[in-house]
């Protein structure tokens, strides 16, 4: 009987293991660099896009990866639109970070970095301002849903 309950315990810790492992997995965030195609109020278009600045590490070693020399970034900077598009969920409460340069967001004076308050509210502000379709973001992805944006400041 001792035996039994011992299997049946293990088999449990077993299978819920195996769950966490398999929650954790479909959980994994991504993150992809595109262009803003269309907007809708639960999802979102974007054409992926690779965006890359010599001068941070990652992105040099990323730019030596693809065989690419300095003549094909002689500004320090690689943008390239893949024409690939995909359509992603948008979490309500996402994330929204775009540099203000011409600071219509922001209220204090000598800032730069403006952070919607959530996806509707960056919504509504790409009625009025078309300029927000103009820049590449990188999309942080979870379960297929975009729960960040950050704008990748184009130099």
């Amino acid at each position: 009987m001792k035996k039994k309950i011992i299997i049946v315990l293990g088999v449990a810790i077993a299978v819920l293991c195996g769950a966490a492992a398999v929650n954790t997995f479909f959980t994994k965030t991504t993150k992809q660099t595109g262009m803003i195609l269309e907007l809708e109020k639960d999802q979102i278009k974007i054409e992926k896009a690779i965006y890359l600045l010599s001068f941070y590490e990652e992105d040099k070693k990323e730019l030596d990866r693809m065989g690419l020399s300095p003549e094909d970034y002689p500004s320090g900077q690689y943008f390239e639109r893949l024409g690939e598009t995909m359509i992603l969920k948008v979490s309500s409460s996402a994330q929204i970070t775009i540099f203000d340069t011409s600071q219509k967001y922001m209220q204090v004076e000598n800032e730069r970095e403006y952070t919607f308050k959530n996806y509707a509210d960056f919504l509504k502000a790409t009625e009025t301002d078309e300029e927000l379709f103009l820049r590449p973001y990188v999309f942080t992805i979870k379960n297929g849903t975009v729960i960040k944006m950050k704008e990748r400041l184009l130099i």
